[in-house]
């Protein structure tokens, strides 16, 4: 299998839940700052990114982890990625796309927006951690329900 956890931009609410996929923070309670801003893909600001998989890593099953900007094209990108797939011999239903743009609120899109467009890095960053720490257990929920979708105890 492989996990693709999508935003709009792939830079905020689907790194921090392929993160807590692969075990990078931690599942049962919120890390504290240093850990979040040290993730790698974290705030990547290059919008030449949108539309790339990114990989991330591989969970404790062997399966591979993305991570994908795909702006407001989801259900374009999703179907084109397993048209692509699927030409190549593989088996689309292989490939689990996790929508996490509903985990990005106000204080996300503020922080970001801080950061990338106002060059406003201290004032940002700390809008951006606040939005994270206010969904990061929805995003863990989130996490645990595929992850037990593809056989995980934990």
């Amino acid at each position: 299998m492989k996990f693709i956890y999508n935003c709009s931009n792939g830079r905020y609410s689907s790194v921090i839940a392929a993160s807590l996929h692969l075990g990078l923070i931690p599942i049962n309670e919120i890390p504290d700052y240093e850990k979040i801003l040290k993730l790698p893909l974290l705030g990547r600001s290059n919008d030449t990114e949108i539309g790339k998989l990114e990989y991330y890593g591989e969970d404790s099953r062997g399966n591979r982890v993305y991570i994908l900007g795909r702006k407001k094209s989801e259900k374009i990108i999703v179907n084109a990625l397993k048209g692509i797939y699927q030409i190549f011999g593989q088996n689309p239903d292989d490939l689990i796309f996790i929508n996490t743009q509903r985990f990005s609120n106000i204080f996300i899109y503020l922080g970001g927006f801080l950061i990338e467009h106002l060059g406003l890095q201290y004032v940002g960053r700390s809008v951006l951690l606040f939005g994270i720490r206010r969904s990061y257990f929805k995003m863990c929920n989130l996490v645990e329900r595929v992850k037990k979708m593809n056989g995980d105890k934990k």
